[in-house]
């Protein structure tokens, strides 16, 4: 089964930025829209890492990865 995963850039202000690379472990790049946001779609059983600009930001199970994460940015 499927799990939709949103992912927040913002900076220290609480603003969301746009361009950021997302990426989960063997996913493709998605890239933050102008409000700061990516959605990711985690497919299929097992642990997964999901990544910003290359830096992991959460680890572990799909099936249990949480509905929005959020990383600061500077």
């Amino acid at each position: 089964m499927a799990n939709l995963v949103k992912v927040f850039v913002h900076d220290d202000k609480g603003r969301g930025l746009s361009g950021h690379n997302i990426k989960y472990y063997n996913g493709d790049i998605v890239k933050t829209n102008k409000d700061g946001y990516a959605s990711l779609i985690l497919d299929g059983g097992g642990e997964t890492e999901i990544y910003v600009n290359g830096f992991r930001i959460w680890k572990g199970y799909k099936s249990s990865a949480p509905k929005i994460l959020t990383y600061q940015k500077g």
